[in-house]
């Protein structure tokens, strides 16, 4: 067996990692690689990474392939892969904790307006603003998305003494951290309810745009926005019209559309808003984690077990 670990700006593994990997799979044969450099993908059954897109359908031997990410642009079409029973697993779970404390710090900062405060400390202004503070204890968030994102929000602002409003695809069993439970259908009422708005979803066909004028619209003047799932689920213009029209109270990014967010963007210059550089996910053992989870989804593999973190290319995640 051929595994190829293909490193990128977000994913490296240290010699000592590597150990640990062909350890677990004696006799294998093992290649890492920089993802712009590996050329030749058609010996491996195994990838971890995030090869360039066109070169899939050279990889006629490729059985398996394991992002070490949760999202999985671009490889969203099983027609990418020259083999068309390919199984393509994510790192979903390993990155809801740290996401979750990310959001969570987001709800205070908002709710004690950081953004305005850090603004005049730049600008040497001692005043305090006795209007815009809010409680976090007792306010409403809405989740939207209840996979291992979305719960793992959802039980660190249910400990933070919130009411937690959850929104899924479909209903199946509600989570304990979650007092109520709905899907889309329920989308307009969810949102006059909540005080947070919080976005975890993946992006696929049902969620591109979702946050649109009408959705913001349906929202509190008091009420905040959080995405941490996808930009593109975001309509950003309508966003910035919502923002500076009063239509809802300031909103927190950690996500954009466009990504990188040009300089020079209204959103940048806005008070009542935090952005920070997709970096919700980061984490200083990320590294060891992933490689944890490739290492569980290994054995399992080597068994011929079934895996788990699945992507299923109809639901697009």
């Amino acid at each position: 067996m051929k595994i190829e670990v293909l490193s990128d700006r977000t994913f490296s593994l240290t010699p000592a990692m590597l150990m640990q990997i062909d350890a677990a799979a004696p006799g294998c044969e093992l290649e890492y690689h920089p993802a712009a450099s590996a050329t030749d993908l058609s010996g491996a059954e195994v990838v971890f990474g995030c090869p360039p897109a066109e070169l899939l359908r050279e990889a006629v031997n490729l059985k398996w392939h394991h992002l070490p990410n949760a999202a999985i642009q671009p490889y969203t079409h099983p027609a990418l892969y020259a083999n068309p029973g390919i199984t393509l697993t994510n790192s979903s779970g390993v990155y809801g904790a740290a996401i979750a404390e990310h959001v969570t710090a987001m709800v205070f900062s908002l709710a004690r307006n950081f953004p305005l405060y850090d603004r005049r400390r730049r600008e040497n202004i001692w005043k305090r603003d006795d209007e815009s503070t809010v409680w976090v204890s007792g306010s409403t968030a809405a989740v939207f998305g209840m996979g291992d994102l979305g719960r793992n929000v959802s039980a660190k602002l249910k400990a933070a003494g919130m009411k937690v409003i959850g929104i899924r695809r479909s209903l199946f069993e509600k989570p304990p951290c979650v007092d109520e439970l709905y899907d889309l259908r329920s989308f307009d009422d969810v949102l006059r309810r909540a005080d947070f708005v919080i976005c975890c979803l993946p992006l696929t066909n049902a969620t591109r745009g979702l946050f649109d004028e009408h959705a913001f619209s349906a929202m509190d003047s008091r009420a905040f926005f959080i995405n941490v799932g996808r930009g593109a689920s975001v309509d950003t213009d309508a966003l910035v019209s919502a923002l500076k029209n009063g239509i809802i109270a300031g909103a927190a990014l950690d996500v954009t559309d466009p990504e990188p967010l040009p300089k020079g963007h209204d959103l940048w210059g806005m008070d009542n808003v935090i952005i920070t550089p997709h970096s919700s996910c980061v984490c200083d053992d990320v590294q060891e984690r992933k490689l944890n989870l490739f290492l569980e989804l290994l054995e399992r593999y080597k068994n011929g077990r079934v895996l788990k973190n699945v992507v299923n290319f109809m639901q697009g995640y």
